[in-house]
């Protein structure tokens, strides 16, 4: 039943890309003109992008104590923690 499941979601899924890639976008007005710079004109765009976390696997509890004492909020053997950020420069 889950493979039928997963089978209909992602073909659902790749539809719906294909809806989008097909739709017919607006005409750009006649009248609107182009932003064009004077020579010298630079654009830099810099950043950083930071991913990081911690995995842990095969942990048990000390004897007697519950999960949210020490931290989790299940019981598992084992857990995991991860986030991202993203920070863009731009100078015109």
């Amino acid at each position: 039943m889950k493979k039928y499941l997963v089978l209909v979601l992602s073909m659902m899924l790749v539809l719906g890309f294909a809806a989008s890639a097909f739709a017919i976008h607006a005409e750009i007005p006649a009248e609107t003109t182009a932003v064009v710079g004077v020579k010298g004109t630079e654009i830099q765009i810099e950043g950083e992008l930071r991913i990081r976390g911690w995995y842990e696997d095969n942990i048990t509890n000390p004897a007697g104590t519950a999960n949210a004492a020490i931290g989790r909020p299940y019981s598992s053997t084992s857990m995991s923690w991860y986030d991202q950020r993203v920070r863009l420069l731009i100078d015109a």
